[in-house]
C-alpha cells in the first residue's frame, strides 16, 4: 500500500482539449457532491515556441522564428532603457539582414575596421601590440557597434508585424 495518502480525494485533471493530463483535488461544486464549472478564458492559439527573455538574442529568435510561420510566444519583462551598445561581427549582422532586422549597418552602427590586440599580462616579456584593419583582407569592416537601445526599438517594431509571434 501506498504511504502516501492525500487529505483530499484526487481526480484526473482535463486540458482545455479534455485531455487527461494528471491528477489534483477533486473540485465539487456548493453542495459538496457536483463538480464546479470551470471560468470561459480567452482562447489564445497554442504556441509551439517560447522563448524566454526581452533582450536582443531574445527578441531576434521571436522575429527569425516568427517568420517560419510557427506560433511563438514570447515571454519577457519589460525592461529599462538600455544604454550599452553591442559590438557584432559581420557573420552576426548579416544574419540580421537576412531576417531584415537590419537593413543597413552603417545607418544604425558604426563599422569597426581595426582591431587591437594588447598583451595586458604582468609577465616581464609581452607580445608586441598588433594592429588589423579590415582592408587588409578586403572587407569594409570586421563588424559594427550598435546602440542597444536602437536595435531594441527596432526590433519591437517590427515583431509587431507578426499576428503569429504573442508577447506576454
Amino acid at each position: 500500500p501506498p504511504k502516501f495518502k492525500p487529505k483530499t480525494p484526487m481526480s484526473p485533471i482535463a486540458d482545455k482539449n479534455n485531455r487527461t493530463t494528471g491528477s489534483g483535488p477533486a473540485r465539487s461544486g456548493p453542495t459538496g457532491s457536483e463538480p464546479t464549472k470551470s471560468r470561459p478564458k480567452k482562447s489564445r492559439p497554442a504556441a509551439q515556441v517560447i522563448i524566454v527573455g526581452g533582450g536582443l538574442a531574445g527578441l531576434a529568435s521571436a522575429i527569425g522564428l516568427a517568420k517560419t510561420g510557427l506560433s511563438i510566444t514570447h515571454l519577457a519583462p519589460p525592461a529599462p532603457p538600455d544604454t550599452r551598445t553591442s559590438a557584432l561581427m559581420s557573420p552576426s549582422v548579416e544574419i540580421l539582414q537576412k531576417l531584415g532586422l537590419v537593413d543597413d549597418p552603417d545607418l544604425v552602427g558604426e563599422p569597426l575596421t581595426k582591431i587591437r590586440l594588447i598583451d595586458a599580462t604582468k609577465r616581464l616579456v609581452r607580445a608586441p601590440e598588433a594592429l588589423f584593419e579590415s582592408a587588409e583582407i578586403g572587407q569594409k569592416a570586421f563588424g559594427w557597434n550598435f546602440a542597444n537601445k536602437i536595435l531594441l526599438d527596432r526590433f519591437l517594431a517590427l515583431s509587431k508585424n507578426h499576428k503569429n509571434l504573442c508577447q506576454l
